[in-house]
């Protein structure tokens, strides 16, 4: 902080301070690509189990019918 002329206090943002600010948005949007990325591979899982839903192999996995189709039918944001 410094003094102008008129006795006021003035700050002034360091050139670090900015480049943390941008540096922490470009990780944000990181995250958001990451995000993203996985909500997009768990539709994709969950549309390949629905294509091959069959008895046979939802007794081998021990889940009935009704339990594979709730699993298979969240929403992509939902573990």
């Amino acid at each position: 902080m410094s003094v102008n002329s008129l006795g006021q206090a003035t700050t002034f943002a360091s050139p670090t301070a900015s480049v943390a600010r941008r540096s922490s948005h470009i990780s944000g949007f990181g995250h958001v690509r990451r995000v993203l990325s996985e909500w997009r591979a768990r539709a994709a899982d969950r549309r390949a189990w629905r294509c091959i839903a069959d008895e046979h192999i939802m007794r081998d996995i021990g889940v009935s019918r009704a339990e594979f189709m709730r699993e298979v039918s969240k929403p992509c944001w939902r573990k």
